[in-house]
This record gives C-alpha cells, structure tokens and sequence, in this order.
C-alpha cells in the first residue's frame, strides 16, 4: 500500500522520500523497452517538418547524407537552406501517432501492412493506425490483430504520453427563454423547502495520492472531492501558458483511502475542473475559447472510462464574473454557472440552451451554494437569502437576515442545515421547519464582502477557508494557513482548496532534486490538539470591550451631528458601556458621500441601454483605542443594485435617486455587540499551517487559562 501523506509530524519525513521516488515509477508514465521500428529516412524532394529555434517548421529536402539533411526551410517570410540532424526532421503524420512504423498483422497471418499508432480506445477495444501505404487512418479492433502484435501495442500505450484530445467546436446556445420570469414565493421560513441529502455518501478519509510533475509548467489547476467509502476525489492539471499549448492537460483519479491513482486522462490545456456528477459519469470544466470568452465543456469521464471525452463546449460568458469560477450540475444534463457579475445561468446541453437566469442582489457578489442534492441554491443577498429550486429557477422561500447584509451562506453535509453569515451575526436555519433560526453573535468573523462558509462539524464552520467558528462559544478558535513553499495556490480569486466532510482537501508540489510530484489529500479538521487547547481557555478574559467600558463619542455628520449623538449615546447605554468624553476608547461616527460614477444597464426583452449617474450615501461607525480597530459597521443608501424592477412610467434613473438619501437613522439601527473579542484572538487560539506535513498546531502563547479548581 502506498504511504499516506497529510499524516502526523512523525512519519512525514519517510513519506516525502517515498512519494517522491513513486511519483517516478507512475505506471501512466513508466518507460520500458520497445522494439526498433522500421527506419524511414526522407528523400530529395519530399515535404516534411525540421526542428528548428524551438520550433518543427515546414521543409523541403534538397539532400539527404548519413546523419544530416538539408532542407529549404521556411523562417521568417522567407525560404533558408539548413542542415539539421536526421533525427530533427519528420514527416507531417509523425505529430500525430505515438509509436514508429511496425508491420501489423491479423490473426491469420495472411494479411499485413506497416502503419504507425495513432490513438487507442480501451473502452471499445479499437486502434487507431496510419497507414504509410495509403497515407491515411484505419481503426480496428484490437481483437484482430495478431497476438504479439496485441502485446506490442500494449507496450506502446504503457509508453506514450498522454494524447492531447482536442476540445469540440464552441458552440452559442439559445438565450431566447431568458426574458421569461420564474414564480417567486414570499416564503420567510423553510417549512416547505424538505431536507437534500447527497446523492453519493460523502466520506473523505485523512491520506493523499501521488501523480507525478510533467515538466516545469505543468500546474494542479483544481480539485474536486466526490466522496464514497474509497474516498474519491478529482484532481484537474494544465497550464495556461501559450508555450505548451500542445501539451496536455490532465483528469487526475484517485481514492485516498488507499492512497492510489486509478486512473489518468488527458484535456486541453488550461481547462479548470469546477464540477463532477458521479451518477451521470460527467464532469464540467471551464476555459477558454478562441474569442477569449469563458467555454463549459461537458465530458463523459469517470475512473471506468479510458478516455475522457467531449459530448459539448458552448460560451457561457457576459464579462465580468468577479470571483471563484462557479458552476454545478443540477441534473445529467443541466448545470448552473456563473457567466457574469450577479448573474447565474442554467444550461440544458440537450436542447441546446439556457432554462433560465438568476440575478444576484449583492453588491459584493457574495459566493452561491448548492445543497448536497443539488435541488436548491443558496443566493445570498443585501437584503435576505434566497432558496432556489434548480430545476425551475422558482425561488422557494427569502430568508430575513440581521446584521447587514449576507456575506456567506453554507447546507450542512446532510442538507438539512442552512447557515447564513452576516457582517455581526451567524445564523443556523433548519429545512422543512418553521422554526426562526438559531443565530449567533459573529462580529468576530462577519464581513460586508463576500466569504465562502463550510460546515466542519455539528458545531463549528470553517469562515473563508481560515478561520473556525465555534458555535457553542460564539467565538473564533482556530485559523488555518497553507505552507507557501508547497501548497498548491490558485491564481487571482480561485483556490484549490475545499471543505468537505470535516476534512480540508488541498494539493501539495513535492521536490527533491530534478523530481517533482503532486500530491491531493485530505486532513481532518480541527487537527491534533486544538479542542483540548481551546477547552482550557477562560472565556471571560477575552474580551476588549465589556459592560462598563468607557466610551468617547466623535461625530461628524454635518447637520446630523445632534441627531447621532443622541442615537450612539442611547445605543452605547444599552449595550451596558458608559459615555465619558475622556475615554482613550472612541466611537467615530461619520456620514458623507461618494465620487459620482456612471452605470450602464441592459433592458433584458429589448437590449436597449440606459446609462444613470449615481453617487451613494454612507453611513460609518468605528470603535477605535489608538490605531487599533476594535469594531467597526456601516451601510450605504444608493448605488448601483445589479438589476433594475420598474414599474410602468417609472425610469432607472428616478428609482436610483429615490434610493440616494442621506442615513442617519443608521446610527438609531445599530445594535452593538455589549461584548468585543480582543484583536489578538480575532483569528481563535491558534493556527495550523498545512502543507506536505499535514497540519502543524501552534497555540497563541500566554493564552488566559481556566484557573485549576
């Protein structure tokens, strides 16, 4: 059985020696000893390919000696004559197949011909062969072929690299049903919005696997955990670099908890895995096409499949599209994406087409979830949280938030759980009650900005991949950090990383010398030692702000200064602090307003456009001692929502200036904490910081202890 790397501190350095000399010996990559083929050396006259500055360019052969050629060659706008090795010329067919020319026989003996491999497929049992007499492509069985000729082919596929599979022609979709509204519920609880368990059981046990580096551009673009008693999980490798074009990219299947790659297909180039549908035997992944724009590509794949291959690439692209590449199947043959800012799209790849739109009401693009089953999407919004049904686009219920607008939103492994994280407030819905949910203080880790939000266990959520919240403490305990040296970062917003099962899946470059690996697995979540750490802590001495704290107020606000004043006064009082206008601790209160931008909208029937000036109002309330931020919340009246509803006589720009008002009522709405976390535990107890040693606990020193007794 192979090593399992992400394991204890104590048996790490064994594993990396061991992974690295494996990752040598892959058998998708392995060399062994292949027969001679048949020469071919060109002739005076003959086109062909020569190697040349980096580059196979086309040729003419003027002679031919021993070892060299000389060829007309064409460089530059012009025709050069050069000698170049024999080795360094080809004919045009040689890019395409992966063996020399042999002589292939059948089962009798009595029919032959000399050809060169050009694919295999393990899955239909065929081959695919160049033909040198009639210049031209043959496939056939394998079950055909001579016995040794079976055995020889066998070794050749062992050998050759991954064929590069180009991607299908991108196709352009209908939008035509996009201008037609699905129904919209007012549900504010989810009495009727049922619990959506996985599909596949998701068990992601601790370990890793191993696959080897290709060459010095090769890169770990995304992973995907599918889960199941094995442990499966997905892996996409590529490079966006234009140099390596030709060079594939890879599906990477492995079961982590044995540790072994089971199966390795080749992709295009760049394209980044963003969704897995075990049930279907598909997989979607983004790229882009020869316009630049974002192309889906659907594909049969699945550790039982030889090759993954292309059934549909189609744009899926309308500019901007902020954020982590987004997309989901919510069917065999629909997915949602994200193609624009605030703005998802359903895809069936049947008809052809797009069911139906979803527009985002947050202005910070806050991240979407799916449930386990994929029936619903959490929308998180400024104003609430929306439950969607994918398969119509119906929005099943809008959930009220508190605490200003929702940043976050998570389902719990079982799909029977919604949490929603606010900038102050976290808060635990249940599907199929009507129960109001259980909320929590969570200024510690709330934000107005989007975050992404996982379950690690009944108790406790995983806040933008850093920092766990403990539900029962209402308090941050732990923060994570990934080992820079070799963990595998996404570039721009995309991670590769993810939260699934208790357990964070991320990917690791091994180096030792001229070899370099790749390694996905998973840790569980917390790690060793952290719930003991934490259980020891005194809670009563973490805070910087408590009942009875003296606070100084500062405003400026104009002509509202009395007014918030008297609100943040009343507001301190209930909060159990006390006003002192010689406190060091000061509430800064101020209001004002933003530069004037302009913003074009789109009519969604018609196509017209419409430009508006805007120029939002603000609210700002910090509490600060000295430099140090202690606590801070704002709001803003105005802006540019992402669309537009207007009634009839109504215009776009009206209905922005109506939104466009000063704010002072903000400071009587504000509901401060009574208690605030210290800066220093704002990220919990400790940290971690994860890489090809798994998880490396270190507590906070001088941590306030529980008194013995």
């Amino acid at each position: 059985m192979m090593p399992t790397p992400f394991r204890s501190r104590s048996c790490c350095a064994v594993t990396f020696l061991l992974l690295v000399c494996l990752a040598t010996s892959h058998p998708a990559f392995a060399q062994r000893g292949m027969p001679p083929g048949i020469k071919l050396k060109p002739k005076a006259g003959e086109n062909v390919e020569a190697y040349f500055l980096g580059d196979w360019r086309p040729a003419v052969v003027v002679d031919v000696s021993r070892n060299q050629v000389l060829v007309d060659l064409e460089f530059a706008g012009s025709t050069q004559q050069r000698k170049v090795a024999l080795a360094e010329t080809r004919y045009a067919w040689q890019s395409d197949v992966i063996s020399p020319i042999y002589v292939w026989k059948d089962q009798s003996g009595s029919f032959s011909i000399k050809a060169a491999v050009v694919d295999s497929d393990r899955d239909a049992r065929t081959v695919t062969l160049y033909r040198l007499d009639t210049d031209s492509k043959i496939t056939v069985p394998v079950d055909k072929l001579a016995e040794a000729d079976q055995q020889r082919l066998k070794r050749i596929i062992g050998n050759a690299p991954l064929k590069v599979i180009p991607p299908p022609p991108v196709e352009s979709f209908s939008v035509a049903a996009l201008g037609e509204r699905s129904a919209w519920q007012t549900s504010s609880e989810l009495a009727s919005v049922y619990a959506d368990p996985p599909k596949v059981a998701m068990a992601v046990p601790s370990g890793g696997a191993v696959f080897p580096k290709l060459d010095f551009w090769d890169g770990l673009l995304s992973l995907y955990p599918i889960g199941s008693s094995a442990g499966w999980m997905a892996a996409a490798t590529g490079s966006n670099n234009s140099k390596t074009k030709d060079f594939p990219g890879r599906l990477v299947w492995a079961t982590l908890a044995d540790g072994k790659v089971r199966k390795v297909q080749s992709i295009p180039q760049g394209e980044l895995l963003l969704a897995v549908d075990a049930a279907s035997q598909r997989v979607l992944t983004v790229g882009k096409g020869d316009d630049g724009k974002n192309a889906l590509t659907l594909w049969s794949a699945s550790p039982k499949t030889d090759k993954a291959k292309p059934i549909v690439r189609w744009t899926s692209d309308q500019g901007g599209g902020r954020g982590t590449p987004f997309a989901e199947f919510v069917g065999g043959d629909r997915v949602i994406h994200r193609w624009g800012d605030s703005r998802y799209v359903v895809w069936d790849v049947t008809s052809r087409e797009a069911v139906y739109e979803i527009k985002q009401e947050s202005f910070f693009d806050a991240p979407p979830v799916t449930s386990p089953g994929n029936r619903y999407l959490a929308l998180p919004e400024d104003k609430g949280v929306r439950v969607i049904a994918t398969a119509t686009g119906d929005t099943l219920a809008t959930l009220p938030v508190e605490g200003d607008r929702a940043s976050g939103v998570a389902f719990d492994a079982s799909g029977e759980k919604l949490a929603v994280l606010t900038h102050h407030q976290l808060a635990v819905w249940h599907l199929g009650s009507s129960d109001p949910p259980e909320r929590y203080e969570a200024s510690s880790v709330g934000s107005p900005f989007g975050q992404t939000l996982a379950w690690v266990d009944e108790r406790s959520l995983l806040v933008d991949g850093k920092t766990l919240f403990d539900l029962d403490r209402e308090l941050p305990i732990w923060s994570y950090q990934p080992n820079s040296r070799d963990v595998v970062r996404g570039s721009g917003f995309r991670e590769v990383s993810k939260v699934v099962s208790g357990r964070l899946c991320y990917g690791v470059q091994l180096r030792e010398g001229d070899q370099q690996a790749f390694v996905i697995g998973a840790v569980e979540l917390p790690g060793d030692s952290v719930r003991e750490t934490v259980s020891r802590v005194d809670r009563d001495r973490l805070w910087t702000l408590t009942p009875g704290t003296r606070i100084r107020i500062e405003t400026d606000c104009g002509t509202y200064n009395s007014q918030v004043s008297a609100a943040t006064e009343a507001a301190i009082r209930q909060a159990g602090w006390v006003v002192d206008s010689g406190a060091e601790i000061v509430m800064k209160c101020n209001m004002g307003r933003s530069k004037q931008q302009t913003v074009t909208y789109e009519m969604i029937l018609s196509r017209e456009t419409r430009t508006v000036t805007i120029a939002p109002y603000y609210s700002n309330l910090q509490i600060v001692e000295g430099n140090t931020m202690l606590w801070s919340t704002g709001s803003s009246s105005g802006g540019a929502p992402p669309f537009v509803r207007l009634k009839e006589g109504e215009s776009i720009q009206g209905r922005i200036n109506e939104s466009e008002r000063p704010d002072p009522e903000f400071f009587r709405r504000v509901k401060l904490p009574g208690k605030v976390l210290h800066p220093r535990y704002r990220g919990g107890f400790g940290s971690s910081v994860y890489g090809k040693l798994g998880l490396e606990p270190k507590p906070l020193a001088d941590l306030p202890v529980l008194q013995a007794g």
